[in-house]
């Protein structure tokens, strides 16, 4: 009874049993009229139902509404599922209500519950189902397709690792040919690998293997031979031998023919050369007074009235007309000598009979002709019949003319005199006329004077009336002192100068015209005197136009007219002209034509005229805001101090300008500029053939800084663009009557080099082309630096082509190229506008012996040329800014109106060397002491001929294959000849004019005969087509096996950098030299040289014992012996230095120059003499040797002066003489230079009392300079020991201003310490300090300044602090001190001080510092471009990215200089560390706006965008905001790693290493490789070895190299005054690699 009721209490609660209901809640179901709760596996959705949970489903619970989905994993296949079952592993349940599924064989699952099998990855797999890992492929394998096994690699491929997908294809060069390799074996040397799936192939005969893992043979070169298979080298084809089957062995050269090393083939011997036997190395040279027909036979002599006057003559030549030889065998015919003749070359010359005559080279005797006569035999020229006399017969004797007759010059009869005209004497040689006053009524008598009241004109027989006018005008109204500034007195004078002020006078009233008037001049007359006779004496009447002439005998017989002329209407002056007339010999007749057609202007003012049709001027602009820089420039530039500061603005400026012109030509000389030839003009067409420009806007280019463009430079000694390029030089200009050439001398001394320059610029009546003769003179002792190029402007519009023959060019740096044809570049840039590529160009051609270069503007039909013998200029070079805004941003720059400009430059060596020339066969050059170069060149228009093939000094020509088109350059009337080897092809007389044009056809010429063609202009030879074309066997490269490191190399790069004036660097360079072998001579006799130089007598004396010790007569040893005992006092020691020195061609001159000097101290005048005699034997124009000789002869002194017009010391013995001006003479900018130079020159002879007078002239010409001062102060105590005057001398010379004293010459130093022993004033301590810097005794330099306290300096003179402040730095690294010195020189407020200091805290690394002091020099200045550029740069490196931009972007202008670069870097700089900033901080946009402003060139930062630019930082950045557009990523990819295909000649910087790191992230390893292999060998900087580290992932390496420190010259050799190689982007990568930014 109890049990029961307990279950049904159980049923009741569990089911919820509930009677009678007739619909149930939700979970529950209804049975009949009860509701049951829903059961687990079930769901009850209405309140009626019990539905089952279908497959997929499933309810674990009672009471439930629906049921669950089987989670993701999990299935269930039944109904009313009260759970669902895990997949297992080994298979995939993609659907919940189905039974699981194998994975199948290629996949895998290792985790239960899993909705998917997962795939193999490559270089897996998995062959059977249900697998639960995938299996590695092995090595040997690959593995394409997961679901399959691996398989073995293929012959020619190869798998190193395990997980290959896909075996490698073997690398060029190797091989396997097995199956299931893991490596390949390179292909050894001596075989061939050309597929990778088969075994090595030897070499065939003739090809060669020479190293590992080649995939083919290389054949060989010509002149090499192999002829056994799987050789590794081709053998060297022997002399005598040729290899042109090279899998052959050689062949003998047949008789006639040879073969050296340089040949490919056997060669038969050239004309005139001959090979008798067979296998000849070389062919031998015909000897003079030899023929050689035939190459294969021994010489023959040449026959009388033949000669062979050099080697290789192929046929005797037939003594020229007017010569002979009567020998056989002969090397010249002997000249037919004047006054005989000679008409069979074999026979002896015959005596001319009387009234006949020869000059030299004649056949037969001329007769004289009519007023010419001779009386002897063998008359080598007619005498002309005397003025007075009258020569009937050419073989009898002349005739006196009677009274009232005349006869001039070459005379056959007597005329008599005309009217008013006289001759009262016999053998007259003119009529005098009647003088003005005077009458002549009978031709025999004397003239008789006018009566008071009647006047005549000159030449007349009777006297008229005078006419009543306003007397004393001119004394009262019309001033004639003031009309008339007369800069001299004419007494005596061939030459009158006249400054006229006409705008000052009222000429409103003057109206007159006066003829005639004559008065007596004497020597005592002075020009007052004679402007006070002539307004006495004359009366004036108006007329409408004023014309006055004045005429002023003199007591030489020359007549002066002078004539006036003023335009009344506009009151001005219109013109002023000088005549010069000859009344000797009473001869009135007056050549006036040459005067008219080649002229000479010397104007201090001038204005040009760029159309001679038009009135208007154009504008001269000079920059007015250059500033001097007083900072001493030590080095190379010292004593010239520099420029800054240049203005983009300008205004009018009058210059100085010597014009010379003829009828053909005009050119502009200004002297005021560095001497240079303005501009050039041919006047038939207007056109300037040397570029004149209307502007003159000087840029910082120069050494100095100042450069102006176009025209004609003059540049000698260390590097272009020298000191004086733009600065004023001495000159002097002459007219030849005579010889019918005007001329201007300019030249100056370029005191670096202290060599002294001088430039003749020649110009002829009947010529179109102008000379220029030049001088070049080392004036010291020592060796000196050697550069010289004359510079040509000329205009690049109009098709410029440059005519340029060679086959290659060289550049600066050594390297060679091929010309006219860019092979690496595919340009013709011989044509201008085919350089439309790259940046600037400088092409040294090369290659070939030529006498000519030139130019042509094909579309203007006009060109230039240039024509010098190659020995005096064997370097020719073209300039050219470059196409792009990169160097046409220096048109505006440089002019306004005349457009763009190239240089066309011509020099003594082949190229313009920077240092690492230095490692090419194109070292520097040496001046050797006391030598003078002297050479001469041509320059010329040329017009109409089509084009230009070549020129010479006569003409100028295009020629082709039908024609010759000729521009002549003078009047030719000689007959023009064209030859092909002997043959004559074509034969014209030409009669031409200057200028004149003509175009001759012929017959048409081969390209054969064209490339062979001779053209001759009677008998001398003016182009020689095989010259012109033939390839000079000059070496280009260092052997190969030259040893860089060697001894002797190194020696050699000290000798370079001491003719590079980089002392310092020769003397570390030498010292290596004896830390390897202490006694090697050329080190010892370098460094001994720069010793003395430095005034370190004692340490070069002690070498060059040493060196004499090893070779007594070593010639250099000698000579710097004497130098250095003349020092020392050892007089003795000196002579015999000197006197075996002098056995030495290198340096006999200059030692007999040195023991002429050692005479003139010890007055033993005759022994100089004779010194200087023999050394004038060796060089016949040495200046120093003349100057010697005029001090000792001053007899000499005009000859002297003839020679060298500009001589100063050559004037100042003039001057002695007569007193003429000296001091006006001396035009140049360094006119204190001048003076201490000639005062050193005299002391050095021990003529003190010469010394002061020169310096003594220098002050009384204003020329305040404290050294003039000093030295003079020394000479008087030398003379008068504390004599009162050197001691006021002293003292006013430290009152002086000490800005530019740059004291450079040995002889300073003992001044110096002189003048320091008696004052104690700061500037002298100052003075000596700058010449032991100077010396390269910094030390010592650094104890004087030392001892200089700051109140001795208390005006705080900035270059002082700043001077004191770089030793500081250098000697003793002491930042303190060095900060103290550059704080009190800003004191002085001077911009340098401020940006000095600035730049001291950015050197050490205090930018915030640098900043703020850089601030406040900006407010003061905010036009100073110098200091915005400064700010710009500190405004980025403290962050301030923001206000950089904004400054570079609005607020300043930068005025570039050639080369810079520093505007443009800091704008890209600050936009890119801006972007990376941004990038960091994940806004990318923003990033992308940088990137893009960082890509920009804005040329207020002074310069302009170039063709091809290095973008891989812009374009990295990008690639890293590029999150999702995968196609912009890959084309960003792409040009980041191609960026060497496109570049491969470029340096490698730290830029390649985005190259690499995107090669290697990209998969392409061995690219990669090649690329690091490249970079390793280029140098082994700091950039690279850090970059191999970072992607070796080397943390510990990057941060080893970082801390390093840069050695001071870079191994790319950058130097003072050099293109700079920079990699600025080395900082930025580092940062980017700090950031994460390259990590692989």
């Amino acid at each position: 009874m109890m049990f029961f009721p307990s279950i049904l209490l159980i049923l009741l609660t569990h089911f919820n049993y509930v009677q009678c209901a007739t619909t149930c809640n939700r979970g529950q179901y209804l049975d009949n009229t009860n509701c049951y709760n829903c059961e687990p596996g079930y769901y009850c959705p209405d309140g009626v139902r019990q539905i089952p949970c279908s497959p997929g489903t499933y309810q674990d619970d009672y009471q439930s509404s629906s049921c669950a989905s089987c989670s993701s994993g999990y299935y269930t296949t039944l109904y009313n599922s009260t759970k669902c079952l895990i997949c297992p592993i080994g298979k995939m349940c993609p659907n919940n209500d189905r039974d699981p599924i194998t994975c199948p064989a290629g996949t895998y699952q290792n985790s239960a519950g899993s909705t998917t099998c997962v795939q193999c990855s490559q270089g897996y797999y998995s062959t059977s189902p249900n697998s639960l890992e995938c299996q590695i492929c092995p090595k040997g394998s690959e593995c394409p397709r997961p679901d399959q096994g691996p398989l073995l690699c293929r012959p020619g491929t190869y798998s190193y690792d395990y997980g290959a997908y896909a075996c490698q294809t073997c690398t060029s060069g190797t091989y396997t040919t097995q199956s299931g390799t893991v490596s390949c074996v390179a292909c050894p040397k001596g075989n061939e690998c050309p597929r990778a799936d088969q075994p090595p192939s030897p070499c065939r005969p003739g090809s060669f293997a020479g190293s590992d893992g080649l995939t083919s043979c290389t054949a060989c070169s010509q002149n090499y031979y192999a002829t056994k298979s799987g050789q590794v080298a081709c053998q060297l084809c022997p002399v005598g031998f040729d290899c042109l089957q090279r899998d052959q062995d050689p062949r003998p050269c047949p008789a006639g023919y040879s073969r050296d090393y340089s040949q490919t083939s056997c060669t038969k011997c050239s004309s005139g050369t001959y090979a008798k036997n067979i296998s000849s190395s070389r062919c031998d040279s015909c000897p003079a007074g030899n023929e050689c027909p035939s190459a294969d036979q021994l010489p023959s002599p040449c026959r009388a009235g033949t000669y062979a006057s050099s080697m290789n003559t192929a046929t005797c030549s037939k003594c020229p007309s007017g010569y002979y030889t009567t020998k056989t065998g002969s090397v010249q015919c002997d000249i037919c000598s004047r006054g005989s003749s000679c008409a069979s070359p074999d026979q002896a010359p015959m005596l001319c009979p009387p009234g006949t005559y020869s000059g030299l080279k004649t056949t037969m005797c001329s007769k004289c002709t009519q007023g010419y006569y001779t009386v002897t035999n063998g008359s080598i020229d007619c005498n002309i019949c005397p003025s007075g006399y009258q020569c009937l017969s050419s073989d009898k004797a002349p005739t006196p003319c009677p009274a009232g007759t005349y006869s001039n010059y070459g005379s056959t009869t007597c005329l008599s005199c005309s009217r008013g005209y006289y001759a009262v004497s016999p053998s007259s040689s003119s009529c005098l006329p009647c003088a003005p006053g005077y009458y002549c009524d009978d031709v025999t008598m004397c003239p008789k004077q006018c009566a008071k009241g009647m006047y005549s004109d000159s030449g007349v027989v009777t006297c008229s009336q005078c006419t009543k006018v306003i007397n004393e005008l001119i004394r009262r109204k019309f001033d004639w002192e003031f009309v008339f500034n007369w800069e001299s007195e004419i007494v005596n004078k061939d030459l009158v100068m006249i400054s006229v002020f006409g705008n000052e006078i009222d000429f409103s009233i003057v109206q007159l015209i006066i003829n005639n008037f004559h008065f007596d001049y004497h020597d005592n007359k002075t020009i007052d005197e004679i402007i006070e006779a002539f307004a006495e004496e004359v009366d004036m009447e108006g007329i409408e136009y004023t014309i006055i002439k004045l005429l002023l005998l003199s007591n030489t017989k020359f007549h002066y007219y002078i004539f006036f002329a003023v335009d009344i209407k506009y009151q001005n002056t219109i013109d002023i002209k000088l005549e010069t007339l000859d009344r000797r010999l009473n001869n009135d007749s007056v050549d006036t034509n040459f005067n008219d057609v080649n002229t000479i202007q010397s104007m201090s003012t001038i204005t040009f005229e760029r159309d001679t049709d038009s009135d208007t001027n154009s504008v001269i602009i000079m920059d007015n805001e250059i500033d001097n820089n007083p900072i001493p420039q030590f080095h190379r530039l010292y004593p010239y101090s520099r420029f800054d500061g240049y203005a983009n603005e300008g205004h009018t400026q009058n210059w100085t300008m010597i014009v010379l012109e003829n009828a053909y030509i005009k050119l502009w000389i200004c002297p005021e500029i560095g001497g240079k030839i303005w501009g050039a003009r041919e006047k038939s067409t207007g056109k300037d053939f040397i570029y004149f420009n209307h502007v003159v806007k000087f840029r910082d280019v120069a050494m100095r800084g100042p450069w102006t463009s176009g025209g004609i430079e003059w540049n000698f000694g260390i590097i272009g663009h020298s000191p004086s390029c733009s600065a004023p030089v001495d000159y002097f200009w002459k007219k030849n009557e005579n010889k019918q050439i005007v001329s201007c001398t300019v030249g100056t001394t370029d005191w670096s080099s202290q060599t002294t320059w001088r430039v003749e610029i020649c110009l002829e009546k009947d010529k179109t082309y102008f000379q220029t003769r030049t001088w070049w003179f080392n004036n010291t002792a020592q060796d000196q630096s050697y550069y010289q190029w004359t510079n040509v402007g000329i205009k690049t519009n109009g098709n410029l082509e440059y005519i340029f023959p060679g086959n290659r060019h060289l550049g600066h740096d050594g390297r060679h190229f091929s010309w006219p044809y860019d092979e690496l570049n595919k340009h013709q840039i011989s044509f201008y506008n085919q350089n439309d590529f790259g940046e600037y160009k400088s092409y040294h051609v090369y290659g070939t012996i030529t006498n000519f270069w030139g130019c042509y503007w094909h579309e203007d039909n006009f060109g230039f040329g240039h024509y010098s013998l190659y020995d005096d200029k064997v370097g020719k070079k073209i300039w050219i800014w470059g196409l792009s805004r990169y160097g046409m941003i220096w048109e505006d720059l440089l002019t306004d109106e005349d457009g763009q400009y190239s240089e066309v430059q011509a020099g003594r060596l082949f190229n313009q060397t920077v240092a690492s020339s230095s490692k090419t066969p194109f070292k520097h050059r040496t001046f050797s002491p006391y030598t003078l170069d002297k050479f001469d060149e041509y320059w010329f228009p040329i017009k109409n001929i089509q084009g230009l093939t070549h020129a010479c000094k006569q003409l100028s020509f295009k020629i082709n294959e039908y024609s010759i088109q000729i521009c002549a350059n003078e009047y030719l009337n000689q007959t023009l000849m064209l030859k092909f080897e002997h043959d004559i092809l074509f034969k014209h007389k030409l009669d031409l004019k200057p200028m004149q044009t003509i175009d001759l056809k012929f017959p048409k010429l081969q390209q054969s005969q064209l490339k062979q063609v001779s053209i001759y202009l009677n008998d001398e030879l003016i182009y020689d087509a095989l010259q012109l074309h033939y390839v000079l066997k000059r070496p280009v490269n260092v052997p190969q096996n030259f040893d860089i490191n060697s001894l002797q190399s190194l020696s050699i790069q000290g000798q370079e950098w001491e003719r590079q004036r980089l002392f310092q660097f020769a003397v570390d360079t030498y010292k290596k030299c004896l830390q390897i072998d202490q006694n090697y001579i050329p080190a010892l006799n370098g460094l001994a040289g720069i010793y003395y130089r430095h005034t370190k007598y004692n340490d070069a004396i002690e070498l060059l014992i040493r060196v004499l010790s090893i070779d007594t007569y070593n010639s250099r040893a000698n000579y710097l012996y004497g130098l250095t005992n003349v020092k020392l006092g050892n007089i003795y020691d000196a002579r015999d230095g000197f006197s075996l020195s002098s056995q030495s061609i290198d340096y006999r001159c200059s030692s007999y120059i040195e023991l002429s000097k050692i005479e003139i101290r010890e007055k033993q005048f005759n022994k100089a003499l004779d010194y200087i005699e023999k050394a004038l034997d060796n060089d016949k124009y040495n200046w120093q040797a003349l100057q010697l000789k005029v001090l000792l002869d001053l007899n000499y002194v005009d000859i002297a002066l003839e020679q060298n017009p500009l001589n100063h010391m050559f004037r100042y013995e003039k001057y002695k003489q007569n007193a003429d001006s000296f001091q006006s003479g001396i035009q140049t900018e360094l006119k204190h230079q001048v003076y201490l130079e000639l005062a050193t020159w005299y002391y050095d002879l021990k003529k003190y009392s010469d010394s002061i007078q020169i310096l003594t002239l220098a002050l009384s010409a204003s020329v305040n300079y404290p050294l003039i001062q000093i030295w003079k102060a020394f000479l008087l105590d030398k003379i008068d020991n504390n004599s009162q005057l050197s001691n006021d001398l002293l003292n006013e010379a430290v009152l002086m201003e000490s800005d530019y004293v740059c004291p450079h010459r040995q002889e300073d130093v003992d001044i110096l310490k002189w003048a320091i022993e008696k004052n104690s004033n700061w500037k002298l301590k100052y003075y000596l300090a700058l010449l032991n810097i100077h010396m390269l005794q910094d030390s010592e330099a650094l104890t004087l300044l030392l001892s200089c306290s700051p109140a001795d300096a208390n005006d705080h003179y900035y270059p002082f602090y700043i001077v004191r402040a770089m030793l500081l730095k250098k000697l003793n690294n002491d930042t303190k001190a060095c900060e103290n010195d550059l704080i009190i020189a800003t004191e002085t407020k001077n911009w340098r001080t401020v940006l000095t200091l600035s730049k001291f805290y950015e050197n050490n690394n205090n930018w915030l510092k640098a900043l703020e002091i850089v601030r406040s020099l900006y407010h003061e200045s905010d036009q100073n471009y110098y200091a915005s550029l400064q700010l710009a740069k500190c405004l980025m490196y403290t962050k301030e990215y923001e206000n950089a931009i904004d400054l570079m972007k609005n607020k300043f202008y930068i005025l570039p200089n050639e080369g810079t670069l520093l505007g443009r870097y800091i704008w890209r700089e600050t936009h890119l560390y801006a972007a990376l900033e941004t990038i960091i901080a994940n806004n990318y946009s923003k990033a992308l706006i940088y990137i893009n402003e960082a890509r920009k060139w804005p040329e207020n930062l002074g310069v302009g965008k170039p063709y091809d630019v290095d973008e891989r930082l812009e374009d990295f950045l990008e690639l890293c905001c590029i999150q999702q557009n995968h196609d912009e990523k890959l084309i960003l990819e792409k040009k980041i790693m191609n960026y060497r295909i496109n570049y491969p000649h470029q340096l490698f910087k730290s830029s390649d290493l985005l190259t690499i790191f995107i090669l290697k992230k990209q998969g392409y390893i061995e690219k990669a490789k090649e690329l690091m292999d490249k970079w390793l060998k280029q140098d082994n900087s700091m950039t690279v070895r850090w970059s191999e580290a970072v992607l070796n992932n080397d943390k510990t390496g990057t941060s080893a190299i970082c801390s390093e420190t840069e050695e001071t010259i870079d191994s790319k050799e950058a130097l003072p005054y050099e293109t700079v190689f920079e990699d600025r982007e080395f900082s930025f990568i580092k940062q980017l690699y700090q950031v994460g930014l390259l990590r692989l």
